[in-house]
């Protein structure tokens, strides 16, 4: 069951500000569009984390131009932006539902973008870079887009795409062109030079492509695409959607009024982007079943544990329900329940933590857990910043693990209240503290509700507290709200309107 495509990353480091792509209006979203935002989340997240007094912008949102779109909603009998209209609320509404805190959610359809189309063209114009000659191809009307000899192939039906098997049809007509060919080794320059592709796997696919393209068309005759931005001066003439969809992430930070926010921290784009290819078609998991099933948050972790940004991602819903509840349920959850119980701390204070009252097998317990939690900040904060966000979780995940043994070891429940018990508590909760501090731009909530539990304030949440702290001075608990996570049914009633793509 296929989750999502590989996921490119452009990074440019210092600033923050994540893009996704614009998602195109022509159908509901589905669970790959919420992985790529998530991703995305966990960036801003982290950016947010590391620098709270910083401004930081994460914008998403949706392309609503193409030929696609204006026979969608032809056969929708809507005019093109009240169905627009209705496919970009879906988007909107999913992101906000599922706890996404873009800073900005950009419509192709907006003044504000359009007229930074508009600006963008005419810069390129009067600088010599669009010019206007006949353009000829293989064109295809669902991939929106022309192609050369070696990309089509023929079938008993006729010419088809090699990749996505759509039908094209031979086109010639006069466009707008991109002078490419003027910029081809300054591009070449920079991708060699620079680390702005990840996975870096990637790099040779795009050098391929680069030298594989010509000058670009980037208009067509509105005669056979009216649903778009008209070239300024022409109204024969719109704007190619791929050309239009770009600008988005300058409309975004105010271009061309402004250019603080240039150029973005990372651009999260699906590697079909790259060649500007359509998107195969397929089922979809709905994203509201699967949320209802494994809650926003269980969602969200599975996502972002096993989804690989440098390769093809599987989706499996016994494997959700398994990680979940191993991850979530049993190892952060039941470990804060019971080192949280008022049987074993009656006062429901956080405790003292008496270094010497640690002896032998247990005290070198103690001593390698701390070791781990000094290990796994400074490795977490690595691993965020080049969004290896799966790794980190599984450096975390094992810290957990290690705290859950040595509580076990300990065995608090057979010690009698004094030094000994109050130190196992105090180590145990500064382990569920740290890694809960670690996972916030994981999983937001759960790791509040954690943090609430333990009656950490704003200023332990910060990156920098996730250091062990030797004493607290018996600080209250929080409030025992229940479990941190209900365990997932294998027969949850929801399970079947998963469906795989």
């Amino acid at each position: 069951m296929r989750l999502a495509r590989s996921i490119l990353l452009l990074s440019r480091r210092n600033r923050s500000y994540i893009t996704t792509p614009i998602f195109y209006a022509n159908a509901a979203p589905h669970l790959g569009h919420l992985y790529t935002v998530v991703l995305a989340d966990a960036a801003h997240r982290w950016q947010k984390l590391k620098d709270p007094d910083g401004t930081h912008i994460f914008s998403t949102g949706t392309d609503e131009h193409g030929i696609k779109i204006f026979r969608a909603a032809e056969q929708a009998g809507k005019d093109p932006v009240r169905f627009c209209d209705g496919v970009s609320k879906k988007f909107h509404d999913l992101f906000q539902d599922f706890g996404i805190a873009n800073t900005d959610f950009i419509r192709t359809t907006e003044d504000r973008h359009k007229f930074c189309v508009a600006h963008v063209w005419k810069r390129l114009y009067d600088e010599g870079f669009i010019y206007k000659d006949v353009y000829s191809g293989w064109y295809s009307v669902v991939d929106e887009c022309f192609f050369v000899d070696g990309d089509v192939e023929d079938t008993p039906s006729g010419k088809v795409v090699r990749d996505t098997k759509n039908a094209v049809e031979w086109v010639e007509e006069q466009n707008y062109m991109f002078r490419l060919s003027s910029f081809k080794e300054k591009v070449r320059h920079w991708l060699l030079n620079t680390d702005v592709i990840r996975p870096k796997h990637y790099l040779q696919f795009v050098l391929q492509y680069l030298e594989l393209d010509g000058d670009l068309s980037i208009s067509r005759s509105r005669t056979r695409l009216p649903w778009g931005v008209q070239v300024p001066g022409d109204d024969t003439q719109t704007i190619y959607v791929w050309l239009d969809a770009l600008v988005n992430y300058l409309s975004v930070i105010g271009y061309p009024e402004t250019m603080k926010a240039w150029p973005p921290t990372w651009q999260i784009l699906g590697k079909d982007i790259m060649k500007l290819m359509s998107k195969s078609v397929g089922n979809v998991i709905d994203p509201y079943a699967a949320m209802k099933t494994y809650t926003t948050e269980g969602l969200r972790y599975f996502l972002l544990k096993q989804g690989l940004p440098h390769g093809d991602s599987n989706f499996s819903r016994e494997k959700a329900i398994n990680v979940i509840n191993s991850d979530l349920v049993n190892s952060i959850g039941n470990l804060l329940s019971r080192a949280t119980v008022k049987k074993l701390n009656p006062s429901q204070e956080y405790r003292n933590f008496t270094k010497d009252a640690l002896d032998g097998d247990l005290a070198q317990m103690a001593y390698s857990l701390l070791e781990e939690l000094e290990q796994v900040r400074e490795k977490t904060l690595e691993l965020y910043d080049d969004m290896l966000f799966y790794k980190a979780i599984e450096g975390i995940l094992a810290v957990v693990k290690s705290g859950n043994g040595f509580f076990q070891f300990a065995q608090p429940w057979k010690l009698d209240q004094g030094e000994k018990l109050d130190s196992v508590l105090y180590l145990t909760y500064e382990v569920v503290r740290i890694t809960s501090v670690l996972l916030q731009p994981i999983i937001p909530s759960l790791a509040d509700q954690a943090l609430n539990r333990l009656g950490i304030s704003s200023d332990g949440r910060r990156i920098d507290a996730a250091v062990f702290c030797p004493t607290r001075r018996s600080l209250p608990l929080g409030a025992d709200l229940g479990p941190l996570l209900p365990r997932i049914n294998e027969k949850h009633k929801d399970l079947d309107r998963i469906s795989s793509y």
